[in-house]
């Protein structure tokens, strides 16, 4: 037989190609110290290198709000693969539930804690219902957090495409607020449900523990001033594994410190824009708890 040594260099090159590539593809392991310094992806959501959940980005945004107890039509179609919705969650329910009927082919429907990721319609904390065939899907969040939370309901094959029901139950019952508001624009100022700090101040308080996902987190927002050389966010005191991030909505940037072991996190943002900087303390592990001070100091 022939041999063809050019054919088989060439093979054994495109290979070497893919195998690097592949390499290149592999993100980043999360288990051992990090500081992440600012980024700024050209997909116009924040950079999540750490995550409780997927990138769930609605595609049509602005997305429309529902108000508790009440519900609304929609469809998903080849010109429309997903449909978004926001509904504002006050204090004091037991529970918040999403139901989604009336499909005549396989739907998925994701629900999304906003908070700062609001803006770009990106969800850190998540849950998903993913039932099979025209089955109707249901989520129910028990002692749901204060704030925006975000639903998604989109395609589960490449051409389920469906009209739906979709409704929001809450227990106890509530009134039915107004609708036709917009999402907090956290890009711009602090909102709730972040705790806002003042510049030089510290606050005391604690991440309580649950197994599996989302993680618990506590959030806080300081306004940082034109004319900081820097400023830099502490947590102090802690007795469990918990991560800090800082984030820039605005100018789409994002700092962190996620250390495992030890009883501080602390982040230092040099020359940082003015702005409102949102402070996320959260879990780093399913079922870590701990109470903590945050401090933040400017220079």
């Amino acid at each position: 037989m022939e041999r063809r040594p050019g054919f088989l260099t060439t093979i054994a090159a495109a290979l070497l190609i893919l195998a690097t590539c592949g390499n290149d593809a592999v993100p980043p392991t999360d288990g051992g110290p990090t500081t992440d310094q600012g980024t700024s992806p050209t997909s116009g959501a924040p950079s999540t290198t750490s995550s409780s959940g997927p990138a769930l980005v609605c595609e049509t945004p602005p997305p429309a709000q529902i108000g508790l107890g009440s519900a609304t039509t929609g469809a998903v179609s080849e010109d429309a693969t997903s449909a978004c919705y926001w509904v504002a969650v006050p204090e004091g329910l037991d529970s918040l539930s999403f139901e989604l009927t009336g499909l005549t082919a396989n739907l998925d429907v994701n629900v999304g804690y906003g908070f700062i990721d609001t803006v770009q319609y990106h969800y850190r904390e998540f849950w998903r219902s993913s039932a099979d065939d025209t089955s109707d899907e249901m989520l129910v969040i028990d002692h749901p957090a204060v704030g925006p939370y975000f639903i998604r309901v989109s395609l589960s094959g490449f051409d389920d495409f469906s009209p739906f029901e979709l409704a929001v139950a809450t227990t106890p019952g509530t009134t039915t607020p107004t609708t036709g508001g917009q999402p907090p624009d956290s890009a711009a100022s602090c909102a709730a449900p972040a705790v806002e700090m003042a510049l030089d101040s510290s606050i005391d308080s604690e991440v309580v523990g649950r197994d599996g996902t989302p993680h618990p987190r506590a959030y806080f927002c300081v306004q940082i001033p034109e004319g900081l050389s820097s400023f830099t966010v502490e947590v102090t005191g802690l007795e469990d594994n918990l991560d800090l991030e800082v984030w820039l909505v605005s100018a789409n940037q994002q700092w962190g410190d996620r250390s495992r072991g030890g009883t501080e996190r602390s982040v230092v943002v040099d020359n940082p824009a003015p702005g409102a900087y949102y402070l996320d303390v959260a879990a780093a592990l399913s079922g870590a708890s701990s109470k903590f001070t945050i401090t933040v100091e400017g220079s």
